[in-house]
């Protein structure tokens, strides 16, 4: 029989497991496109089975112990009905949780959704440390958003139907411009503050890390003011399903897989944040470094 630790001992472990979670680095939990709904499989979109592999991923965030786990936006495929189902499940991830916005959330009635996700505002800073973390709606600009600035969403929607752009579609939505001074303000103070910056959204602002039909609205103004603000780190978005990444002008873009058309284990993700740069690790034991440049 093993004898019981001393009370030296045993404040001696304790110190030294504090240590041990000093010297951790930060890291915090990522999911995308969970778009759960209680209806047929389309194509590769398997609505019902969305819940049973976002259980699949929660398990494995809570024995990871990030600061926190957020979800990239379209976490139902619409339906006021299926929203209180995905976001019991979420809950699971563990007791720091927080959410974006997307275009199949957009569909719901205003009300209902942000009431359900606890969101005081559809956009948000945190401040960490070393680090702040910008969340961005990009929603807020939107003809699918009629509670809020739909004329700014048509006007976005027009001007790249007449470009032929390809990401001209209704699905895509902006950030008003309310948004973006806002944005242009967390940076600033970012700056002041020697800070570095992670930014999440819904949609993908660089073209080389999706497919061009997924980007954002007004992709190259918002990517405009995270490159001129000097101190964004990295960009993650969902939307694209198949997922990227690319780095570009200091900041690595990564959209990450829909959890909605891929296995958990490709999806779940983690990222650690160091000195020079972030490791992204996902369930099934991949890893990634993005090194940061200089």
């Amino acid at each position: 029989m093993t004898p019981p630790l001393s009370r030296r001992a045993w404040l001696s472990a304790a110190a030294l497991a504090s240590t041990a979670r000093a010297a951790a680095p930060s890291s915090f939990g990522l999911i995308a496109d969970i778009q759960y709904a209680d209806q047929r499989t389309a194509g590769a979109r398997a609505y019902r089975n969305s819940l049973r592999k976002l259980a699949a991923c929660a398990a494995w965030f809570q024995a990871q112990h990030p600061q926190f786990v957020l979800q990239l936006g379209d976490l139902v495929d619409g339906g006021e009905q299926n929203l209180a189902a995905a976001v019991t499940a979420f809950e699971a991830v563990g007791r720091v949780r927080y959410h974006v916005l997307g275009n199949h959330d957009a569909t719901l009635p205003r009300e209902s959704l942000v009431s359900a996700l606890s969101l005081r505002q559809s956009w948000s800073d945190h401040g960490i440390g070393a680090w702040r973390y910008v969340l961005l709606d990009s929603t807020d600009a939107s003809v699918l958003n009629a509670a809020l600035h739909p004329g700014e969403g048509r006007a976005l929607l027009d001007a790249a139907r007449a470009a032929k752009s390809a990401n001209a579609q209704e699905w895509n939505g902006g950030l008003g411009q309310a948004q973006i001074d806002w944005l242009s303000r967390v940076l600033d103070h970012t700056r002041r503050a020697r800070q570095r910056a992670v930014v999440f959204c819904h949609q993908p602002v660089l073209a080389e890390a999706c497919r061009p039909e997924h980007l954002l609205l007004n992709h190259r103004q918002v990517l405009a003011c995270l490159e001129q603000s000097g101190v964004v780190a990295a960009y993650f978005s969902g939307h694209d399903h198949r997922g990227g990444s690319a780095q570009k002008n200091g900041i690595h873009h990564v959209t990450l897989k829909g959890l909605v058309e891929h296995p958990p284990e490709e999806c779940a993700t983690i990222v650690e944040l160091h000195a020079g740069g972030l490791r992204l690790r996902t369930m099934d034991g991949h890893e990634r470094w993005l090194a940061f440049a200089g």
